[in-house]
Parts: C-alpha cells; sequence; structure tokens
C-alpha cells in the first residue's frame, strides 16, 4: 500500500544542491517506515525556456540543456549519459521543425523538462540508497488529448496506476513519475496545463485511495492574497475542497484549474497538503483542524479585469455580504456577484481600482479581523 503521494515542484529544483536535499527528505519518509509515490516537475525555469525554444530562441534551448548538463555532472555517474542521450532527441527534433512548433510538438518539446527531472531526482534517490522505480507518466497517464491543457482519462489512468501500485506498496519500492506530461488518443505527448503537476498528483493520490498528497513548492502555503499588493498577508491554515476548487479556478499560486477535480468527481479524498518542506502551510481537505467558515483569500480574477473575488465558504451569505458592502464606498462598486452555490463572492470595481479595493477588502476582513472569519 502506498502511503503518500509527494510531488516535488520545479521551484525547489534548482541546483545539484538542491536535488540532493530533496533525495534526503523523500530518503527520510522511506526510512520512517511510509512507501512514497513521487510526482516531479521540471527543473526551475526549464519549461518556460523549452517554450521560448519552441518559438525560435536557440539561446533559450542551450541554456535549459546546459544547466541539466551541469547538474548531470556535478552528481556524476548514468545521469549524464541518460541526458545526452535525451537531449540529443530534443535538438534533433527541434531542428526538424525549423524551431516553429505547432501544438503537437510543442507538448513534445516542453516534456522534455519533467524527463530531465525525474533522470536527476532518480539518480539521487538511489545515490541515497532509496529502491526506485522509474515510471513514464506518458505510458500510465492516458488523457483526452488536448494539446497544452489535456484531461485525464480517470478510469484508464486508473488502471494503469493499480499495475504498478500494488508491486511498489508490496516491496517497498518508490514510484518516481514525471508530472504535467501524459498520452493522448494516438500515443502522442501531452501537456496538462500550467501547475500540471499539481493535478497529477492529486489524480495519483485519488485514482489509488493514498490518504494524502504533498505539494512541497518553495512557499510555505497558499496566502491570503498576493504579497506584493499588501504586507498583511498570510498562510491560509486550511481549505475545504471546494473552496480549494475556488481558489483554483482564480489562479490562486497558478494551481491548475482541474487539480481537484478527481476530489470533486468522488474519485478519492486524500487530504491535500501545500507548502515547504519545512512548513506545511495549507491543508485541504474534510474536517480539517482549524477550518471554519468565512473568507480565507482575497484574489484578481486575472480573466476579468477590475473584478475582485473573495474565496471562502458563506461569503456569499446576504449577512456577509451586506458587512462587507457596509464598510465600501458606493462609487468604487459597480457589480456585485455571489451564489450559494459556490464559496465566492465577486465584486467588480474599476480595473484603475481593484488592486486598492482587494487591499482593502483583504486587510479588513483578513489581516486586521475588521470582520468576522
Amino acid at each position: 500500500m502506498l502511503d503518500l503521494v509527494v510531488k516535488v515542484g520545479g521551484s525547489i529544483l534548482t541546483s545539484t544542491r538542491s536535488c540532493l536535499e530533496v533525495s534526503e527528505r523523500i530518503a527520510g519518509i522511506v526510512e520512517s517506515g511510509l512507501t512514497p509515490f513521487i510526482v516531479v516537475s521540471a527543473m526551475r525555469g526549464a519549461t518556460d525556456g523549452l517554450l521560448k525554444a519552441c518559438s525560435g530562441s536557440r539561446e533559450s534551448l542551450d541554456r535549459v540543456i546546459q544547466g541539466c548538463i551541469d547538474i548531470a555532472r556535478e552528481l556524476q555517474g548514468s545521469p549524464f549519459r541518460v541526458l545526452s542521450d535525451v537531449f540529443v532527441s530534443l535538438e534533433r527534433a527541434l531542428k526538424r521543425a525549423g524551431f516553429k512548433c505547432d501544438g503537437s510538438l510543442t507538448d513534445y518539446i516542453v516534456s522534455f523538462g519533467e524527463v530531465a527531472g525525474k533522470v536527476l531526482l532518480v539518480h539521487s534517490l538511489e545515490s541515497r540508497g532509496v529502491k526506485v522505480m522509474p515510471l513514464d507518466a506518458v505510458d500510465l497517464v492516458v488523457t483526452d488529448g488536448v494539446h497544452g491543457d489535456a484531461r485525464v482519462d480517470y478510469e484508464v489512468t486508473m488502471l494503469n496506476l493499480l499495475k504498478v501500485a500494488g508491486y511498489a506498496g508490496n516491496s517497498k519500492v518508490t514510484p518516481v513519475m514525471e508530472g504535467f506530461i501524459g498520452r493522448g488518443l494516438e500515443g502522442s505527448v501531452v501537456t496538462l496545463g500550467r501547475g500540471g503537476s499539481d493535478y497529477t498528483a492529486v489524480t495519483v493520490a485519488a485514482l489509488l485511495g493514498v490518504p494524502e498528497a504533498l505539494l512541497v513548492t518553495d512557499v510555505p502555503g497558499l496566502m491570503s492574497i498576493d504579497p506584493s499588493i499588501t504586507p498583511k498577508a498570510r498562510v491560509v491554515k486550511a481549505l475545504d475542497y471546494s473552496e480549494a476548487v475556488e481558489a483554483s479556478t482564480y489562479g490562486v499560486k497558478r494551481i491548475n484549474p482541474k487539480t481537484f477535480e478527481p476530489i470533486s468527481l468522488g474519485l478519492g479524498k486524500p487530504r491535500v497538503t501545500i507548502g515547504s518542506w519545512s512548513s506545511r502551510g495549507t491543508v485541504v481537505g474534510d474536517g480539517v483542524e482549524g477550518w471554519r467558515v468565512g473568507a480565507k483569500i482575497v484574489t484578481l480574477d486575472l480573466r476579468d479585469q477590475g473584478m475582485v473575488v473573495v474565496v471562502g465558504r458563506g461569503v456569499g451569505g446576504r449577512g456577509f455580504l451586506l458587512k462587507l458592502l457596509s464598510m465600501l464606498d458606493d462609487d468604487l462598486i459597480l457589480e456585485v456577484k455571489a451564489s450559494r452555490d459556490k464559496p465566492s463572492l465577486k465584486i467588480r470595481t474599476s480595473r484603475e481600482l481593484s488592486v486598492e479595493v482587494a487591499r482593502f477588502i483583504h486587510d479588513v476582513i483578513v489581516g486586521s479581523g475588521g470582520l468576522e472569519v
């Protein structure tokens, strides 16, 4: 039986040292008696660099390849040879296309970031003495084939994952698989969209009945607002699933909007923890300690300029809405949208004032406790 899914975010994979530190953390989990399933992202900057390469930037491609090769050399052993072969295939594909990529080729090229990240992490873990079972996401994660924003075929993917999960649990080996990528309908490589590794990790946990998914990043958890807007931003300690779905819909911390879909569909209910190794700051689930009704997050809807969104169970209720509106000047508010079916409240203001309004709402509700949360 698997005990934990750990997603290693690209933000913490930046160097040889960081690879070794991640390996130490995972080794500690294994040595504690748990069997984790590891989902790994591309090294920091690799995805953006490969996307630029798809638009014609040879310099960006060289930078990505050199960064990974340098780490492989410092780790010593097999990763250098393996990555050298991987990048030969990458360069060959780009040269054939004249560095001009359609959606299908772009997904193929970008997938090399996750492949390289897995190669480096697998070697680091093996060097640390961890028994590893490398897995290929393209073999296991089947999707609808939409390039750039694929959705997992949960039924087929579950059958594929179950085949390897039983062996991993019984043999006490640690599966390591790429996040963000999968297989299209005709066998082509597809990507799941920005933040797709979170989606992969939660999907694996839900489909295999794993009790927890740990999404490890370089920040202490989900913040109550973008810290660049106000210094009163703080870590949100607890969200229920519906609040997490709503937060991802509006791009909070760039969580992929499909991340919590397997849970919404009733395929499983893993507790999802978001944060760093040292601060597992935000816990998503039912009955999470410290959770209560009220506003949790204030954000801007980047798809609809001028729209401020408040996320939290109960914010669409009449009492909360009246209290909040009484504290805002009437000339700031152009439209209010509230629904009892969703844990969010949307307030339209002018594009120029949206940041100011978001800051005021946050600091009154969350930062200073001006309204009960």
